[in-house]
C-alpha cells in the first residue's frame, strides 16, 4: 500500500469510529445534558408521554364507564333524566350533607353547540351554607359523581370567627337524547337562531 492509500484509511477509520462513538456513547449523554436537562422539561415530557400512554391503554374502561355514566342519567319508566337528576342532587344534599331545605331551582335542558346527540341539564342551588370543609367536601362529592360544577361563589358568612361559609353553585349532567329530547331540543335551537 502506498502511504497515501494508508492515509485515506487511517482518515476513514476515524470517521467511522467517531461516528460510532458519538452514534452508542455521546448522543445519550448530550442528549440528557443539553437544554432539556437543565430546565427538567425532558423528563417532564417524557412522564406526560408515559401518563397519556397510559390514558390510551385505559380507553375501553373510559368510554364504558362514560357510557354508564350515560346510562344512568336516561329516564326510567315514567321519569324524565331531569326528575332523576333533580332526586339524585336532593339526596347528595339532604343524606349525606344534612342540608334541611336546599334551594334548587328546576333543573333545565342546555343545547351543547355542534353536538347533536348529547345535551345538558343543569340545575342551579343557592345559598348553601356550613364550615368551608363540608362545603369542599360536597364539591369533592359532585365531581365524584360525574358532574360537572359549572359555576360556584363561596362567600363567607358572619363573623371571621364563625368559621361558616355560603356557596352557590350550578352542575350539569350530560345526557343522551332519546327521540322525544331531541325534538325538544331542536326546537329550542330553533327559537335560539
Amino acid at each position: 500500500m502506498q502511504r497515501r492509500e494508508k492515509m485515506m484509511v487511517i482518515v476513514t477509520a476515524v470517521i467511522v469510529g467517531a461516528l460510532l462513538l458519538y452514534q452508542f456513547v455521546l448522543a445519550d449523554r448530550l442528549e440528557s445534558g443539553g437544554a432539556f436537562a437543565a430546565t427538567g422539561e425532558l423528563a417532564q415530557v417524557r412522564q406526560d408521554m408515559l401518563d397519556y400512554k397510559k390514558i390510551l391503554e385505559n380507553r375501553g374502561v373510559i368510554n364504558s364507564e362514560y357510557a354508564s355514566l350515560a346510562m344512568a342519567s336516561e329516564a326510567a319508566k315514567g321519569t324524565t333524566p331531569e326528575d332523576i337528576f333533580n332526586k339524585d342532587l336532593y339526596n347528595l344534599l339532604t343524606e349525606k350533607f344534612h342540608i334541611a331545605t336546599p334551594r334548587m331551582e328546576p333543573a333545565r335542558q342546555e343545547v351543547i353547540p355542534n353536538v347533536d346527540d348529547y345535551y345538558f341539564i343543569t340545575i342551579r342551588v343557592n345559598e348553601l351554607s356550613g364550615p368551608p370543609r363540608q362545603m369542599l367536601e360536597l364539591l369533592r362529592n359532585l365531581e365524584a359523581m360525574g358532574l360537572i360544577i359549572t359555576s360556584f361563589k363561596l362567600e363567607r358568612v358572619g363573623e371571621r370567627d364563625a368559621g361558616l361559609v355560603s356557596m352557590d353553585f350550578e352542575v350539569a349532567r350530560l345526557v343522551k337524547h332519546t327521540e322525544q329530547s331531541r325534538k325538544r331540543m331542536s326546537h329550542l335551537r330553533r327559537n335560539r337562531s
